[in-house]
């Protein structure tokens, strides 16, 4: 079998332009939506906070 360097080359440069492509990608989505996931959890934090838990029997819906 033959080893020829440029085709280890060739393979070497496109996995590491689509590591590197990945990276960019990820890294711009992040900066992104960063502020946006923060308030949604924010916002899903406080909305569990205001609400109140069912204590007792009377706090059960009935059935009739």
């Amino acid at each position: 079998m033959n080893f020829n360097p440029h085709l280890l080359l060739l393979f070497g440069n496109a996995f590491l332009t689509t590591v590197l492509s990945v990276a960019i990608v990820a890294w711009i989505l992040v900066r992104e939506y960063r502020p946006t996931i923060k308030r949604l959890t924010r916002e899903n934090e406080s909305s569990r906070e205001s609400e109140q838990p069912a204590q007792g029997a009377d706090a059960l819906p009935h059935r009739e």
